[in-house]
Protein backbone atom coordinates (compact mmCIF):
# COMPACT_ATOMS: atom_id res chain seq x y z
CA UNK A 1 0.00 0.00 0.00
CA UNK A 2 1.23 3.46 -0.84
CA UNK A 3 2.20 5.13 2.43
CA UNK A 4 0.74 8.46 1.31
CA UNK A 5 -2.77 7.00 0.73
CA UNK A 6 -2.71 4.55 3.61
CA UNK A 7 -6.25 4.16 5.00
CA UNK A 8 -6.40 3.98 8.82
CA UNK A 9 -10.16 4.44 9.15
CA UNK A 10 -10.69 0.82 10.25
CA UNK A 11 -7.46 0.37 12.18
CA UNK A 12 -7.64 -0.94 15.74
CA UNK A 13 -4.93 -0.63 18.41
CA UNK A 14 -3.66 -4.04 17.32
CA UNK A 15 -3.48 -2.95 13.68
CA UNK A 16 -1.39 0.10 14.52
CA UNK A 17 1.02 -1.89 16.71
CA UNK A 18 1.48 -4.55 14.03
CA UNK A 19 1.94 -2.06 11.20
CA UNK A 20 5.61 -1.59 10.31
CA UNK A 21 5.00 1.93 8.99
CA UNK A 22 3.42 3.01 12.27
CA UNK A 23 6.29 1.51 14.32
CA UNK A 24 8.82 3.18 12.05
CA UNK A 25 7.14 6.57 12.62
CA UNK A 26 7.06 6.12 16.42
CA UNK A 27 10.60 4.75 16.79
CA UNK A 28 12.42 6.54 13.96
CA UNK A 29 10.49 9.76 13.23
CA UNK A 30 11.47 11.91 10.28
CA UNK A 31 10.01 15.15 8.92
CA UNK A 32 8.45 13.21 6.03
CA UNK A 33 6.85 10.58 8.31
CA UNK A 34 5.57 13.27 10.68
CA UNK A 35 3.87 15.08 7.78
CA UNK A 36 2.36 11.82 6.45
CA UNK A 37 0.89 10.82 9.81
CA UNK A 38 -0.28 14.37 10.50
CA UNK A 39 -2.28 14.15 7.25
CA UNK A 40 -3.70 10.73 8.13
CA UNK A 41 -4.79 11.77 11.62
CA UNK A 42 -6.33 14.98 10.27
CA UNK A 43 -8.54 12.81 7.99
CA UNK A 44 -9.45 10.42 10.82
CA UNK A 45 -9.29 12.34 14.15
CA UNK A 46 -11.49 9.70 15.81
CA UNK A 47 -8.50 7.30 15.69
CA UNK A 48 -6.38 9.46 18.02
CA UNK A 49 -7.29 7.46 21.13
CA UNK A 50 -6.20 4.16 19.53
CA UNK A 51 -3.06 5.80 18.14
CA UNK A 52 -2.05 7.07 21.59
CA UNK A 53 -2.48 3.60 23.13
CA UNK A 54 -0.63 1.90 20.26
CA UNK A 55 2.21 4.41 20.42
CA UNK A 56 2.76 3.79 24.14
CA UNK A 57 2.83 0.03 23.51
CA UNK A 58 5.40 0.30 20.73
CA UNK A 59 7.63 2.46 22.93
CA UNK A 60 7.34 0.01 25.84
CA UNK A 61 8.13 -2.97 23.64
CA UNK A 62 11.19 -1.50 21.97
CA UNK A 63 14.43 -3.19 22.99
CA UNK A 64 16.46 -0.05 22.57
CA UNK A 65 15.73 3.60 23.10
CA UNK A 66 15.17 4.50 19.47
CA UNK A 67 13.65 7.94 20.04
CA UNK A 68 15.03 10.82 18.05
CA UNK A 69 18.44 12.01 19.23
CA UNK A 70 19.27 15.48 20.50
CA UNK A 71 21.52 16.11 17.51
CA UNK A 72 18.75 15.10 15.10
CA UNK A 73 16.30 17.46 16.83
CA UNK A 74 18.87 20.26 16.73
CA UNK A 75 19.23 19.67 12.99
CA UNK A 76 15.47 20.00 12.64
CA UNK A 77 15.49 23.36 14.42
CA UNK A 78 18.35 24.51 12.21
CA UNK A 79 16.20 23.47 9.27
CA UNK A 80 13.42 25.66 10.62
CA UNK A 81 15.81 28.62 10.73
CA UNK A 82 16.66 27.95 7.10
CA UNK A 83 12.99 27.83 6.12
CA UNK A 84 12.37 31.09 7.99
CA UNK A 85 15.11 32.75 5.96
CA UNK A 86 13.58 31.35 2.77
CA UNK A 87 10.17 32.69 3.78
CA UNK A 88 11.63 36.15 4.40
CA UNK A 89 12.79 36.15 0.78
CA UNK A 90 9.49 34.81 -0.55
CA UNK A 91 6.50 36.31 1.29
CA UNK A 92 4.09 34.20 -0.77
CA UNK A 93 5.52 30.95 0.62
CA UNK A 94 3.06 29.16 2.92
CA UNK A 95 4.70 28.76 6.36
CA UNK A 96 5.06 25.23 7.72
CA UNK A 97 5.64 23.64 11.08
CA UNK A 98 8.22 20.89 11.43
CA UNK A 99 7.11 18.34 14.02
CA UNK A 100 9.83 16.86 16.20
CA UNK A 101 8.28 13.43 16.88
CA UNK A 102 5.04 11.45 16.94
CA UNK A 103 3.99 13.01 20.27
CA UNK A 104 4.13 16.50 18.75
CA UNK A 105 1.88 15.40 15.87
CA UNK A 106 -0.64 13.56 18.07
CA UNK A 107 -0.89 16.27 20.75
CA UNK A 108 -2.58 18.78 18.43
CA UNK A 109 -5.50 16.38 17.89
CA UNK A 110 -5.83 15.13 21.47
CA UNK A 111 -5.80 18.00 24.00
CA UNK A 112 -5.99 15.84 27.11
CA UNK A 113 -3.52 13.27 25.76
CA UNK A 114 -4.25 10.97 28.69
CA UNK A 115 -5.26 7.45 27.59
CA UNK A 116 -6.86 5.28 30.27
CA UNK A 117 -4.67 2.20 30.11
CA UNK A 118 -6.17 0.68 33.26
CA UNK A 119 -9.51 0.23 31.53
CA UNK A 120 -7.79 -1.48 28.60
CA UNK A 121 -5.37 -3.83 30.34
CA UNK A 122 -6.99 -7.03 29.01
CA UNK A 123 -6.82 -5.70 25.48
CA UNK A 124 -3.21 -4.64 25.93
CA UNK A 125 -2.26 -8.07 27.26
CA UNK A 126 -3.82 -9.69 24.18
CA UNK A 127 -1.89 -7.39 21.89
CA UNK A 128 1.36 -8.36 23.61
CA UNK A 129 0.59 -12.05 23.15
CA UNK A 130 -0.13 -11.58 19.44
CA UNK A 131 2.95 -9.46 18.84
CA UNK A 132 5.21 -11.95 20.60
CA UNK A 133 4.71 -14.63 17.96
CA UNK A 134 4.91 -12.52 14.84
CA UNK A 135 8.06 -12.18 12.75
CA UNK A 136 7.11 -8.64 11.74
CA UNK A 137 8.10 -7.60 15.26
CA UNK A 138 11.69 -8.79 14.78
CA UNK A 139 12.99 -5.36 15.75
CA UNK A 140 11.13 -5.45 19.07
CA UNK A 141 11.89 -7.50 22.19
CA UNK A 142 9.19 -8.43 24.71
CA UNK A 143 9.74 -8.79 28.41
CA UNK A 144 7.57 -11.55 29.95
CA UNK A 145 7.62 -9.87 33.33
CA UNK A 146 6.81 -6.36 32.13
CA UNK A 147 3.28 -5.19 32.76
CA UNK A 148 1.63 -3.19 29.97
CA UNK A 149 -0.29 -0.85 32.24
CA UNK A 150 1.01 2.70 32.06
CA UNK A 151 1.58 4.60 35.28
CA UNK A 152 -1.12 7.00 36.38
CA UNK A 153 -0.42 10.52 35.11
CA UNK A 154 -0.68 13.12 37.84
CA UNK A 155 -1.62 16.69 36.93
CA UNK A 156 -0.97 19.81 38.98
CA UNK A 157 -3.12 22.93 38.66
CA UNK A 158 -2.03 26.42 39.66
CA UNK A 159 -4.13 29.58 39.40
CA UNK A 160 -3.90 33.26 40.32
CA UNK A 161 -7.02 35.06 41.56
CA UNK A 162 -7.86 38.57 40.32
CA UNK A 163 -5.45 41.13 41.74
CA UNK A 164 -2.61 38.62 42.15
CA UNK A 165 0.32 37.69 39.91
CA UNK A 166 2.62 34.78 40.59
CA UNK A 167 5.65 32.85 39.36
CA UNK A 168 6.36 29.12 39.51
CA UNK A 169 9.25 26.88 38.51
CA UNK A 170 8.53 23.52 36.88
CA UNK A 171 10.40 20.26 37.42
CA UNK A 172 12.49 20.78 34.26
CA UNK A 173 13.64 24.23 35.39
CA UNK A 174 11.26 26.18 33.17
CA UNK A 175 9.64 29.27 34.72
CA UNK A 176 6.04 30.41 34.25
CA UNK A 177 4.97 33.92 35.26
CA UNK A 178 1.20 33.96 35.55
CA UNK A 179 -0.90 37.09 35.11
CA UNK A 180 -3.96 37.83 37.28
CA UNK A 181 -7.03 35.68 36.74
CA UNK A 182 -5.08 32.96 34.91
CA UNK A 183 -4.58 29.22 35.36
CA UNK A 184 -2.14 26.52 34.23
CA UNK A 185 -2.37 22.74 34.41
CA UNK A 186 0.63 20.47 33.84
CA UNK A 187 2.03 17.03 34.59
CA UNK A 188 3.63 16.80 37.99
CA UNK A 189 6.53 14.95 36.35
CA UNK A 190 6.90 15.51 32.61
CA UNK A 191 7.18 12.48 30.34
CA UNK A 192 10.46 11.38 28.80
CA UNK A 193 9.41 12.83 25.44
CA UNK A 194 7.33 15.98 25.92
CA UNK A 195 6.61 18.77 28.38
CA UNK A 196 2.99 19.85 28.14
CA UNK A 197 1.16 22.74 29.84
CA UNK A 198 -2.48 23.86 29.51
CA UNK A 199 -3.12 27.60 29.92
CA UNK A 200 -6.20 29.74 30.49
CA UNK A 201 -5.50 33.48 30.64
CA UNK A 202 -2.07 35.04 30.19
CA UNK A 203 1.42 33.84 31.05
CA UNK A 204 5.06 34.46 30.21
CA UNK A 205 7.22 31.36 29.71
CA UNK A 206 10.97 30.94 30.10
CA UNK A 207 11.51 27.44 28.76
CA UNK A 208 14.53 25.44 29.95
CA UNK A 209 16.47 24.07 26.98
CA UNK A 210 15.96 20.35 26.41
CA UNK A 211 16.53 19.26 22.82
CA UNK A 212 14.98 15.83 23.41
CA UNK A 213 11.68 17.14 24.84
CA UNK A 214 9.68 19.89 23.13
CA UNK A 215 7.71 22.20 25.43
CA UNK A 216 4.06 22.46 24.35
CA UNK A 217 1.56 25.03 25.65
CA UNK A 218 -2.09 24.27 24.87
CA UNK A 219 -4.59 27.16 24.77
CA UNK A 220 -7.95 25.91 23.56
CA UNK A 221 -7.48 24.62 20.01
CA UNK A 222 -4.08 26.27 19.67
CA UNK A 223 -0.76 24.73 20.68
CA UNK A 224 2.63 26.45 20.86
CA UNK A 225 5.71 24.20 20.61
CA UNK A 226 9.21 25.27 21.69
CA UNK A 227 12.55 24.06 23.06
CA UNK A 228 14.69 26.64 24.88
CA UNK A 229 12.63 29.78 24.41
CA UNK A 230 10.86 32.73 26.04
CA UNK A 231 7.44 33.84 24.88
CA UNK A 232 4.18 35.41 26.06
CA UNK A 233 0.71 33.94 25.47
CA UNK A 234 -2.58 35.72 26.04
CA UNK A 235 -5.72 33.60 25.78
CA UNK A 236 -8.76 35.07 27.51
CA UNK A 237 -12.29 33.92 26.73
CA UNK A 238 -14.01 36.17 24.20
CA UNK A 239 -10.77 37.83 23.02
CA UNK A 240 -8.25 37.21 20.26
CA UNK A 241 -5.57 34.72 21.23
CA UNK A 242 -2.03 36.10 20.94
CA UNK A 243 1.44 34.49 21.00
CA UNK A 244 4.55 36.72 21.05
CA UNK A 245 8.08 35.30 20.76
CA UNK A 246 10.86 37.05 22.69
CA UNK A 247 13.74 34.57 22.18
CA UNK A 248 14.31 31.20 20.55
CA UNK A 249 11.90 29.44 18.20
CA UNK A 250 8.26 28.36 18.46
CA UNK A 251 5.75 26.64 16.21
CA UNK A 252 2.09 27.69 16.56
CA UNK A 253 -0.77 25.61 15.19
CA UNK A 254 -4.55 25.97 15.41
CA UNK A 255 -6.84 23.01 14.71
CA UNK A 256 -10.00 25.05 14.13
CA UNK A 257 -8.35 27.34 11.58
CA UNK A 258 -6.32 24.39 10.25
CA UNK A 259 -3.31 26.68 9.95
CA UNK A 260 0.27 26.38 11.16
CA UNK A 261 3.09 28.90 11.43
CA UNK A 262 6.50 29.20 13.05
CA UNK A 263 7.79 32.40 14.62
CA UNK A 264 11.16 34.06 14.83
CA UNK A 265 12.29 36.59 17.45
CA UNK A 266 10.04 39.66 17.48
CA UNK A 267 7.18 37.89 15.71
CA UNK A 268 3.70 37.61 17.09
CA UNK A 269 0.57 35.85 15.85
CA UNK A 270 -3.08 36.69 16.55
CA UNK A 271 -5.70 33.97 16.23
CA UNK A 272 -9.43 34.46 15.93
CA UNK A 273 -11.17 31.15 15.07
CA UNK A 274 -14.59 32.82 14.95
CA UNK A 275 -13.43 35.13 12.15
CA UNK A 276 -11.25 32.45 10.54
CA UNK A 277 -8.24 34.69 11.03
CA UNK A 278 -4.58 33.97 11.80
CA UNK A 279 -2.48 37.12 11.49
CA UNK A 280 1.29 37.52 11.80
CA UNK A 281 2.64 40.82 13.12
CA UNK A 282 5.72 42.42 14.70
CA UNK A 283 4.71 43.09 18.29
CA UNK A 284 5.58 46.02 20.56
CA UNK A 285 7.67 44.52 23.37
CA UNK A 286 6.82 47.29 25.83
CA UNK A 287 3.09 46.68 25.40
CA UNK A 288 3.29 42.87 25.31
CA UNK A 289 5.41 42.58 28.47
CA UNK A 290 3.96 45.60 30.31
CA UNK A 291 2.21 43.44 32.91
CA UNK A 292 5.56 41.90 33.88
CA UNK A 293 6.82 45.40 34.72
CA UNK A 294 3.73 46.41 36.73
CA UNK A 295 2.45 48.55 33.90
CA UNK A 296 -0.95 48.81 32.27
CA UNK A 297 -0.78 50.02 28.69
CA UNK A 298 -3.97 50.62 26.75
CA UNK A 299 -3.24 51.18 23.06
CA UNK A 300 -6.55 51.65 21.26
CA UNK A 301 -7.82 48.88 23.52
CA UNK A 302 -11.51 47.85 23.19
CA UNK A 303 -13.70 48.66 26.21
CA UNK A 304 -14.43 45.00 27.01
CA UNK A 305 -10.69 44.25 27.11
CA UNK A 306 -10.11 47.31 29.34
CA UNK A 307 -12.78 46.00 31.73
CA UNK A 308 -11.22 42.52 31.85
CA UNK A 309 -7.76 44.00 32.47
CA UNK A 310 -8.87 46.23 35.35
CA UNK A 311 -11.01 43.49 36.92
CA UNK A 312 -8.10 41.05 36.94
CA UNK A 313 -5.53 43.65 37.97
CA UNK A 314 -7.44 45.09 40.93
CA UNK A 315 -9.79 42.24 41.85
CA UNK A 316 -12.99 44.21 41.23
CA UNK A 317 -16.23 43.75 39.30
CA UNK A 318 -17.03 46.45 36.74
CA UNK A 319 -20.48 47.10 35.27
CA UNK A 320 -21.15 49.38 32.29
CA UNK A 321 -24.25 51.42 31.50
CA UNK A 322 -25.41 53.75 28.72
CA UNK A 323 -22.68 52.62 26.36
CA UNK A 324 -23.89 53.33 22.82
CA UNK A 325 -20.80 52.50 20.78
CA UNK A 326 -19.64 48.95 20.11
CA UNK A 327 -16.25 50.05 18.74
CA UNK A 328 -15.23 52.31 21.62
CA UNK A 329 -11.56 52.06 22.64
CA UNK A 330 -9.20 53.68 25.15
CA UNK A 331 -5.48 54.56 25.33
CA UNK A 332 -3.15 55.36 28.21
CA UNK A 333 -0.10 54.16 30.15
CA UNK A 334 -0.14 53.63 33.92
CA UNK A 335 2.59 52.41 36.27
CA UNK A 336 1.70 51.38 39.83
CA UNK A 337 -1.38 53.59 39.73
CA UNK A 338 -4.50 53.19 41.84
CA UNK A 339 -7.72 52.14 40.15
CA UNK A 340 -9.31 55.51 40.84
CA UNK A 341 -6.41 57.34 39.16
CA UNK A 342 -6.68 55.16 36.07
CA UNK A 343 -10.43 55.60 35.79
CA UNK A 344 -10.05 59.32 36.34
CA UNK A 345 -7.57 59.55 33.45
CA UNK A 346 -9.67 57.43 31.10
CA UNK A 347 -12.93 59.16 31.95
CA UNK A 348 -11.99 62.34 30.08
CA UNK A 349 -11.24 60.74 26.71
CA UNK A 350 -13.84 57.95 26.90
CA UNK A 351 -16.43 60.34 28.40
CA UNK A 352 -17.80 58.45 31.38
CA UNK A 353 -18.49 58.90 35.09
CA UNK A 354 -17.49 56.21 37.57
CA UNK A 355 -18.22 55.13 41.12
CA UNK A 356 -16.12 52.78 43.27
CA UNK A 357 -17.74 50.96 46.20
CA UNK A 358 -15.19 48.51 47.61
CA UNK A 359 -14.89 45.82 44.89
CA UNK A 360 -17.93 47.04 42.95
CA UNK A 361 -17.26 49.59 40.18
CA UNK A 362 -19.92 51.27 38.07
CA UNK A 363 -19.11 53.10 34.85
CA UNK A 364 -21.79 55.28 33.24
CA UNK A 365 -21.08 56.73 29.81
CA UNK A 366 -22.15 60.24 29.02
CA UNK A 367 -24.68 60.81 26.26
Amino acid sequence: MNTLIMDISNFSVEDFVLDARFRSWVLKPTSSLNEQWDSRIAKHPAKVKDIVVARELVLKLAQKNTSITKSEIQEMWEGIDGKIDEEDQDSTHEPKVIYLNSASVISQYNELYRPNFKSQWKRVAAILAICFGLSVMANLLFSQNEEAIAPVISFTEFSTPPGVKSSLRLSDGSVIKLNSGSRVRYMKDFTAETREVFLEGEAYFEVAKDAARPFIVHTGNTSTTALGTSFNIRSYEGEEREVALLTGKVAVMDNVLNKKVYLKKGDGVKLNPEKDKMELFRYNKEITTAWLNKKIIFDKTPINEMVRTLENWYGVKISLSQINKTDLWVSGTYTNETLSNILEGLSYTARFDYEINDSDVKIKFKQ
